[in-house]
């Protein structure tokens, strides 16, 4: 792929969740039983997903957390921690991505990103799913903690590394996949630059 392409594509700010702690918030502050319901439900389907084609015969925990954060993350045991504010801003595919590399963490029990990338692609993959969809969610998660500055993020520098291990394992037919949509993902997050009053 061209130099040009890929710097462009390196300034998209549009992620894969960082694997922070994070302690949970009571289910009675998510506002409505119908909205936490919904978050729980939501959650574990996209949890469930991954589990059905890698390990059919267990059971992943979804719990939902209502901080003001984005992110995701693994605790001791089965559970697949999310906050609330990253589950209303991803589509199922993306919330599939995130739970593919979170139940990797689980399994390998590994907290180095590109060790639990690579697994967590391979569980994706086998949910009829594509690397790009992790790829997107990791250029997502890049632009989300350099607009706002998360603690709970990774660092600027980890999320290069992690988006160039993916772009170095992609195939031409893999790129001809992923670049209508981050192409469309560069061109959202630069109206929303704009919007916001960034200019050009």
């Amino acid at each position: 792929m061209s130099g040009n392409v890929k710097l462009s594509l390196l300034v998209l700010l549009f992620f894969l969740s960082s694997c922070a702690g994070g302690g949970g918030i009571s289910r009675s502050q998510c506002g409505s039983e119908q909205d936490c319901n919904h978050h729980i439900t939501y959650w574990q389907n996209a949890i469930d997903a991954v589990v059905q084609a890698n390990f059919p015969n267990e059971k992943f925990n979804a719990i939902v957390h209502y901080k003001d954060f984005k992110n995701a993350w693994v605790t001791t045991g089965r559970n697949i921690n999310i906050t609330a504010l990253l589950l209303d801003t991803l589509n199922f595919n993306q919330m599939v991505a995130v739970a593919a590399h979170e139940i990797a963490h689980l399994k390998i029990s590994s907290s180095n990103h590109l060790e639990v990338d690579q697994v967590g692609v391979d569980y994706l993959i086998k949910t009829g799913m594509h690397k790009k969809d992790f790829l997107v969610l990791l250029y997502w998660m890049q632009g989300y903690c350099m607009e706002n500055h998360d603690d709970s993020c990774s660092t600027y520098y980890t999320y290069l590394v992690r988006i160039d291990n993916i772009e170095n394992s992609m195939s031409d037919t893999d790129w001809r996949l992923a670049l209508p949509e981050l192409e469309s993902l560069l061109k959202i997050a630069d109206a929303d630059r704009k919007k916001a009053g960034g200019g050009e």
